[in-house]
């Protein structure tokens, strides 16, 4: 399960974990997954990526043509606050691919965004609540609302959404 993402709406707050390989296709699918429900990608938004991610099979110029797509995606928002982003990163490679991809962020690029990057989860209790935080780390109160693996996508019926 490579991308698994899930939404807490009481909150209003989505979670993205992404462990294992990752490929194209999988970023791909969660962006148009976020590019048909605009609501979700408006929620406030947690990244997090497993310690042992493998990045090899996503080039330099393939992450770039994703983050112009989210990018894209997040300015064309109508958000009237700003959406906190919180990206997890405890690995080195992950770290790494995270600093590229905030590269520039800032709450007026037009993304109405406050983006943080963190090693662990702890760390961002100056963006989220202790319980918020709490919630977050055990998934209490998220439902799934997809799972995206190598080009099989999983997106429960909306009933099973909540």
């Amino acid at each position: 399960m490579p991308i698994a993402l899930s939404h807490n709406a009481d909150l209003g707050v989505r979670v993205t974990r992404m462990e294992g390989r990752l490929a194209l296709s999988e970023i791909a699918d969660l962006l148009a997954l976020q590019q048909r429900d605009r609501a979700l990608s408006a929620a406030d938004s947690v990244q997090i990526v497993a310690q042992d991610i493998e990045l090899s099979a996503l080039t330099q110029e393939e992450r770039d043509r994703l983050r112009a797509g989210f990018n894209t995606l997040h300015a064309s928002l109508d958000i009237f606050v700003l959406r906190r982003s919180l990206w997890v990163c405890a690995g080195e490679a992950a770290y790494a691919m995270a600093q590229r991809w905030l590269e520039g962020r800032h709450t007026r690029d037009g993304q109405s965004t406050e983006a943080r990057l963190v090693r662990a989860l702890h760390e961002a209790g100056d963006m989220f609540t202790p319980q918020e935080l709490a919630l977050i780390r055990s998934g209490a109160g998220f439902s799934p609302i997809a799972r995206f693996d190598a080009g099989h996508t999983k997106i429960p019926p909306p009933a099973h959404r909540r």
